[in-house]
């Protein structure tokens, strides 16, 4: 799951996503990184920073609305959300688009402590070996 490592409200909810995902299915990597580059490789510079990616071990990539769906469908106790909004192409798109419109102003409202928990759950995460 790749996202944005400079915004506090991508990096606060990665963290929630990685302390709710207990099966540890989501791998984060930040769009700003050289893995966020190879992964996005066909993707401009500016696409890659205008939204969240899932990218599947095959390599298969969702985007934006379709990839929060397929994130929440993974994560017990969200699964049902995701699978709704999976049916709801339209308003998976909608509902993101809405957050990640306003990211700055939500961001700026998240206390910095929730930024650096956020972080250190990111950390935890990265530094586990990945799943085959």
């Amino acid at each position: 799951m790749l996202y944005d490592a400079e915004c506090a409200l991508c990096v606060t909810m990665m963290g929630a996503l990685l302390t709710l995902d207990r099966r540890a299915r989501l791998q984060p990597v930040a769009l700003q990184s050289q893995e966020g580059a190879d992964l996005l490789w066909d993707l401009p510079p500016a696409a890659r920073m205008a939204s969240l990616h899932v990218v599947a071990k095959g390599g298969r990539r969702t985007s934006a609305g379709r990839a929060l769906a397929q994130v929440l469908e993974a994560i017990p106790g969200l699964s049902l959300a995701g699978a709704l909004l999976r049916r709801r192409p339209a308003l998976a798109e909608l509902a993101y688009a809405a957050v990640a419109r306003h990211r700055g102003v939500l961001g700026r409202a998240i206390p910095m402590a929730a930024k650096r928990w956020g972080g250190r759950q990111i950390r935890a995460r990265s530094n586990r070996p990945r799943r085959p």
